[in-house]
């Protein structure tokens, strides 16, 4: 397939953008249970273009640093903007 990277290859890059992203957010989850009486992150949404990456939502919720991701905690794909009315 000219111009496209072998899938291997995007697999290894989503890896490594999760990683990068899961860093993040354990920051602000240890900075949450400071604030909040200990109550921890509920949901994480992703939003963006790092969000429509084929694999990312799977590969970040395959990860658990620092314990950010109990059972319970979902990852949703986010569209903020989907709701705005848009003129011509």
């Amino acid at each position: 397939m000219q111009g496209r990277e072998d899938l291997a290859d995007l697999s290894t890059l989503v890896d490594s953008s999760a990683d990068e992203v899961a860093v993040g957010i354990e920051r602000a989850s240890a900075f949450l249970m400071t604030r909040q009486d200990g109550g921890g992150l509920g949901r994480i949404y992703l939003s963006g273009g790092g969000a429509r990456i084929p694999g990312m939502t799977d590969a970040l919720s395959s990860r658990n640093p620092g314990g950010w991701t109990p059972t319970g905690v979902s990852i949703y794909r986010s569209t903020p903007f989907r709701a705005l009315a848009r003129t011509p």
